[in-house]
C-alpha cells in the first residue's frame, strides 16, 4: 500500500555571500535562546480521522563527549 501524503509546497529562498572581517566586526552577532514549534495534521486513510500533533524544539544543552 502506498501512503498518501498531501502537503503544501514550501518555497525557500535566500542569498549567501562571504562576510568580510570588517563587516563581521561591525555586526552584533548575539545568539538568543529560541523555541521552534510546528503543528502537523495527519489524516488516517482508513478512517478519515484527523490527528493533530505539535512538535516543540527547545534550546539544546551543552554538548557532551564520551571519555
Amino acid at each position: 500500500m502506498t501512503p498518501q501524503l498531501k502537503t503544501e509546497p514550501a518555497i525557500l529562498q535566500g542569498q549567501a555571500r562571504r562576510i568580510s572581517a570588517a563587516e563581521k566586526a561591525a555586526m552584533e552577532l548575539v545568539a538568543r535562546p529560541a523555541v521552534l514549534r510546528a503543528t502537523i495534521q495527519v489524516t488516517r486513510a482508513a478512517t478519515g480521522k484527523v490527528e493533530t500533533y505539535e512538535i516543540v524544539g527547545t534550546e539544546a544543552g551543552e554538548p557532551t563527549t564520551g571519555a
